[in-house]
């Protein structure tokens, strides 16, 4: 799927938070922050990559960036 922006992509890691069953609190302590600190990146306009690295280690996924030149064939 491609997400053009932070608001997308941040919906659909938290549709995997939930898939997973697993509660802000429990994200918070994997994270070592705080619950109201995961539902600020949750609401966030932008994310950095490390960020994003972060939250899909502590929820066991993996991010598969592509990077596609929109005026040629190769990707």
């Amino acid at each position: 799927m491609v997400y053009t922006n932070t608001k997308t992509l941040l919906r659909y890691l938290k549709q995997i938070k939930v898939g997973k069953d697993i509660s802000n609190k429990e994200l918070a302590e994997r994270l070592n922050c705080t619950s109201g600190a995961i539902t600020g990146v949750f609401s966030q306009q932008n994310i950095t990559l490390e960020k994003l690295k972060d939250l899909c280690n502590a929820m066991d996924c993996e991010i598969d960036i592509t990077i596609i030149d929109k005026n040629s064939d190769i990707n």
